[in-house]
Formats: C-alpha cells, sequence, structure tokens
C-alpha cells in the first residue's frame, strides 16, 4: 500500500511515516518500479505500536531503542524493565508537579472567595483629579 493509505490506517500524518521511517521507527520501505514507497500491514502495525508507547510518554528515541531490541530478537521483560521503570518515574514526578500546581490554584481561588485575592497586583494609587 502507497504511503498515504498508510497514514490513513495508522491515524497519522503522511510526514510522521516518513519521519519514522527516516529515524529507523519504521524499516526503509521496499519501493515499487514508478518509485512509490510499498507499505505493508505490518508496518501500519507498528506504527499504532509506535503510537501507543508515546501515549505512555516514551519519547520517540525510547520508542526507537526498545524497537532495535526488538528487531533484533534482545528485547526481554528484564532487560526492558528498566526503562519502563524510568517512565512510570517520569509520570509520578509529573504527577507530583501536577499535585503542587492543583494545590497552589486551590489555595488561589480560595483567598479569591475570601476577598483576599493574591493573583492580580494591587493597583497603583493615582492622585484624583481636582485636589492639589
Amino acid at each position: 500500500m502507497k504511503i498515504g493509505q498508510v497514514a490513513q490506517q495508522a491515524g497519522v500524518g503522511v510526514d510522521t511515516v516518513r519521519c519514522y521511517e527516516r529515524r529507523g521507527a519504521l524499516a526503509r520501505a521496499a519501493r515499487t518500479l514508478s518509485g512509490y514507497r510499498a507499505f505493508t500491514a505490518a508496518d501500519v502495525e507498528r506504527i499504532l505500536f509506535v503510537k501507543a508507547l508515546q501515549t505512555l510518554g516514551f519519547t520517540l528515541d525510547d520508542i526507537i531503542a526498545l524497537l532495535n531490541a526488538v528487531d533484533a530478537g534482545t528485547a526481554r521483560c528484564a532487560s526492558e524493565r528498566v526503562r519502563f521503570e524510568a517512565e512510570l518515574a517520569r509520570v509520578d514526578a509529573q504527577l507530583r508537579e501536577l499535585r503542587s500546581v492543583r494545590r497552589r490554584l486551590s489555595r488561589t481561588l480560595q483567598q479569591c472567595e475570601d476577598g483576599a485575592c493574591q493573583v492580580l497586583p494591587a493597583a497603583p494609587q493615582r492622585p484624583r483629579a481636582g485636589r492639589a
């Protein structure tokens, strides 16, 4: 199938398919006699796998490293566990930061309700016109 069909089936843009191929997340597609890339259903599945890992927070570099290990036949749960543990630690850190942001926002909202809003700086006092 052509690149546009692969992109459509995988729910990505044509440029994404080209990027994945260029970066090594996707094997170089064979070419037809007329020069078009010829992709397979397995290529669509691989793109979907990459996108699934990206939704878990993995970077494309991390995914490519994992795919290289899979392609080489060296990927094992024990060897890849470190990669997934590192990603989990990153997500946990993001959650801690988000909880902190939530607490600060909640405090600010409470201050606004109490009439002591700290969001806006106090307006500078301007002299009133007509009084000297």
